[in-house]
């Protein structure tokens, strides 16, 4: 519990200084009038909690992923690999997946084929994170495998709601 809180609160420590920093540069960049002090806080607290929400929830969806496949096929995880992994899964789908989607799509235009290499790479890139983090070999592939089909899941409703 309290690792999700050192989470929480750090992704929205960083936002919240970044995104203050970036209105007041572009406030300056701008040659506009100068906000009060206390807009530009309020403006980078509310949109950084914004950010940071959004971010703990796709490290949630990933860390229940994580969980069901350990549930089901009786895997046993330290809770901070668990998250670790989870923050690192959530940056790899946000930065990226969808680059190597265009990638792949690009130079296969059948999305059968597009969909199997980019489940292969995908499949691959997990088998290294969970190198990474010194899995064993059985709970390594069941963990890439869990998050391969449902990276392909999301790719096949994607496919059939742009038809």
């Amino acid at each position: 519990m309290w690792n999700f809180l050192f989470v929480f609160l750090g992704i929205y420590v960083v936002s919240t200084i970044l995104l203050f920093v970036f209105i007041t540069y572009q406030t300056k960049k701008d040659n506009e009038e100068q906000d009060p002090l206390h807009v530009k806080i309020f403006a980078s607290l509310a949109l950084s909690l914004i950010l940071t929400l959004v971010l703990m929830f796709f490290i949630f969806v990933v860390f229940g992923a994580d969980n069901l496949v350990s549930f089901i096929f009786s895997v046993e995880l330290d809770i901070k690999q668990l998250l670790f992994m989870s923050v690192i899964v959530v940056a790899y789908s946000l930065i990226a997946d969808n680059l190597a989607f265009a990638v792949v799509t690009y130079f296969f235009r059948n999305m059968i084929w597009a969909l199997t290499i980019i489940s292969v790479i995908r499949f691959m890139l997990f088998i290294l994170i969970g190198s990474f983090f010194s899995f064993g070999d059985t709970t390594m592939t069941i963990l890439a495998l869990g998050f391969t089909l449902l990276f392909l899941l999301v790719d096949i409703y994607d496919v059939t709601l742009k038809k």
